[in-house]
């Protein structure tokens, strides 16, 4: 506990001639029995604005709160420019409204005399009205232990929603729906996400799992044992099916989560053969009471071929809708190498014909620290994971077996800059003085995308230069949309940069973008060079002069 000696060092000087004290805090003041006031430590400056996403920029306002004195602030884009700065009136509260030029990433800086308080926001700009369900991601809301601590859902379904997702992937577990053997009762959390999937047209790819060891002892020794007797069986569907019934988002329903890792999986049933079991017994069951609901098998760890073969050579295929697997990659080049592979095993146990895919978890954390047992999915910072996920998300539509792509995922599961788990998210999680889910660079990233991506269709990949790889989009009228950047692992460090040539027509214009967004140069007819690194940037060519 701190001395009295140390509160008061804190703050002020104290005079006292050989006299005992008595001391009582009242209002935040302190007060000794000889009548001397100390008030106590003022509390800091805090940015109470209850979202730091804004659709337009006119929107934008940030809310301070417990100022002491004037607050100088700024506002500067992702480049470091300012681009608004003032000083608030001599108030506690008051509400700043800065001037926004454009959409982007922007960083804002407060100062009330007691040092710099920083933050960032995000300007989306107008979205498309109708969602590519190409976009996913997964949340948690549907997972008890995070529902209303760091996943609260009045505050957070709008920071999805706000980047253009209509598709998500969650869960709820099998233990938390049938706690007893036969009596199937929907949980608090799990109705209020299906009441905010429904209000806000959210489509769920529903995360089926884990095991049920409370009520079927006899067949499942802990949570991590799927079922493997009849009974077993029947009951994982009955809870899949009591899920539908409250939910009638979900359109899909993925049957468990990484079965082929021990970790997730601990009993002797492992194999994709065995699984294969499972998966029947789901697609029939489901498909009895929700016909229209798609069956997706795989969702496994890494792309294990030999495990899939296993699963397509004991009939797997003719009961799932879907295959999906989890694509964290260290490079863009594996990931895409592994999903082509996985295609023509399934297409070699298909009759020719694809399968289609959903990459149903791949993400970037951009943890401080490189973890224990390493993570292929680690980047250095959240620039690095900005430029990933346009990286995946573009790569990934070109190849055309990948029906989905589910970023993971929406949020920091945690404010520990070193925990690997709680660092993967668009949204770095509120602070005791920014109230608000910060957006990331990765915010930013997918909200240009899903624009810049809006009703075009791609049609080739090409490298322009060296080892840049440019993809090109086109949409129904015929223009054209290119995202290029220089080839090389997430997490590199080499900022070097390659030239390409770009050719504007005459009485056009052609913009060249940032990860984030922002217009980084208007080029003007005729042929000029830009400079492409590994962070990607959106060519618009071809743009009618206003």
């Amino acid at each position: 506990m701190m001395t009295m000696e140390e509160r008061m060092s804190r703050t002020g000087s104290l005079v006292a001639v050989g006299m005992a004290l008595t001391v009582a805090v009242v209002a935040g003041i302190i007060t000794l029995g000889s009548g001397v006031l100390f008030p106590d430590a003022p509390s800091p400056l805090r940015v109470t604005s209850p979202s730091l996403l804004f659709a337009s920029s006119a929107d934008v306002r940030l809310a301070v709160d417990q100022a002491q004195g004037p607050v100088t602030w700024s506002v500067s884009s992702r480049s470091g420019t300012v681009v608004d700065s003032g000083t608030t009136a001599d108030m506690s509260t008051d509400v700043i409204v800065p001037k926004v030029p454009a959409p982007g990433l922007y960083s804002f800086s407060l100062d009330d005399g007691r040092g710099a308080l920083a933050g960032t926001l995000l300007v989306t700009g107008v979205m498309p009205t109708t969602a590519d369900p190409f976009f996913s991601v997964a949340t948690h809301w549907g997972k008890q232990t995070f529902a209303s601590s760091t996943w609260p859902l009045a505050t957070t379904v709008p920071l999805v929603t706000g980047l253009g997702f209509r598709q998500i992937r969650d869960e709820t577990t099998w233990t938390s729906v049938e706690r007893t053997a036969g009596a199937f009762t929907i949980p608090d959390f799990a109705s209020e996400l299906a009441s905010a999937a429904q209000q806000n047209d959210l489509r769920m790819l529903f995360v089926a799992s884990y095991g049920n060891p409370r009520a079927y002892p006899g067949d499942m020794d802990g949570p991590m044992t799927p079922p493997t007797t009849d009974e077993g069986r029947a009951a994982f569907v009955q809870y899949i099916n009591s899920v539908l019934d409250a939910n009638p988002g979900i359109d899909k329903v993925e049957v468990w989560n990484e079965f082929n890792r021990p970790r997730r999986n601990t009993s002797d049933c492992q194999s994709g053969a065995c699984y294969a079991t499972l998966v029947r017994a789901v697609y029939e069951g489901v498909k009895a009471a929700h016909p229209d609901v798609k069956i997706v098998a795989g969702n496994t760890h890494g792309i294990p071929f030999d495990w899939f073969a296993d699963f397509m050579n004991a009939g797997g295929l003719k009961y799932v809708d879907y295959l999906s697997t989890h694509g964290y990659a260290s490079d863009i080049a594996d990931l895409r190498n592994g999903i082509r592979r996985l295609d023509a095993l399934a297409r070699s146990h298909n009759g020719g014909k694809s399968v289609p895919i959903i990459v149903s978890e791949v993400g970037l954390t951009n943890t401080t620290t490189t973890p224990p047992l390493g993570n292929v999915s680690r980047v250095l910072n959240e620039d690095q994971a900005a430029a990933g996920l346009a990286k995946i998300f573009v790569t990934m539509k070109s190849l055309p077996a990948v029906a989905q792509t589910v970023w993971y995922d929406a949020l920091n599961d945690g404010s520990d800059p070193t925990e690997t788990e709680a660092n993967f998210g668009l949204y770095r999680q509120p602070t005791p003085q920014i109230s608000a889910f910060q957006p990331k660079p990765a915010a930013a990233s997918m909200a240009t995308l899903v624009r810049q991506l809006d009703g075009y269709t791609f049609t080739s990949v090409a490298s322009p230069a060296g080892d840049v790889t440019a993809y090109t989009f086109t949409d129904a009228s015929g223009e054209e949309r290119r995202v290029m950047w220089r080839n090389a692992p997430f997490a590199s460090t080499d900022e070097s940069t390659t030239s390409v040539r770009i050719t504007t027509p005459t009485g056009r214009v052609t913009n060249v973008r940032s990860v984030t967004g922002d217009v980084v140069r208007v080029l003007t007819a005729g042929t000029a060079t830009i400079e492409v690194g590994n962070e990607p940037v959106y060519i618009d060519e071809g743009v009618a002069r206003g």
